[in-house]
C-alpha cells in the first residue's frame, strides 16, 4: 500500500523539481527579490501538496477497507479532499471502462 504515497511523491516532486529549474538561471534578468517571492511561494505549494497527498494516501486505505483512527478520518473531513477525490476515482474509473471496450472491439 506504501507505494501508492511513494507513486505520489514522486510525481509532485518531479513536477516541482521542473518548476524550480526555470529558476537557476534567471538571476540574470529577474530581480533577486522577485525570485526570492518565487521561491517561496513555489514552496508553499509544495508544502501544500505534501499535505494533500498524505489525504489522498488516507482515502485509498480507506477505499481499501483499513480502518482509521478518528484522527485521521478528522484530517479527511477538514481537508476538504472527498469530492475531488472521488470525483478523480470515477474519472479514472470511466477511463478503464473505455480501455477495456476499446480492447474488446479489436
Amino acid at each position: 500500500m506504501e507505494y501508492i504515497k511513494n507513486e505520489l511523491l514522486g510525481q509532485t516532486i518531479d513536477s516541482y523539481l521542473l518548476v524550480w529549474q526555470h529558476l537557476l538561471d534567471s538571476e540574470r534578468y529577474v530581480d533577486k527579490v522577485y525570485l526570492a517571492k518565487l521561491d517561496k511561494t513555489i514552496y508553499k505549494s509544495l508544502k501544500k501538496k505534501l499535505k494533500e497527498i498524505d489525504i489522498y494516501y488516507l482515502l485509498t486505505l480507506e477505499k481499501m477497507g483499513v480502518k482509521l483512527s478518528w484522527i485521521q478520518k478528522l484530517r479527511i473531513y477538514f481537508s476538504g479532499l472527498r469530492p475531488i477525490y472521488n470525483a478523480e476515482q470515477k474519472k479514472l474509473k470511466k477511463m478503464k471502462k473505455e480501455e477495456n471496450k476499446n480492447l474488446e472491439v479489436k
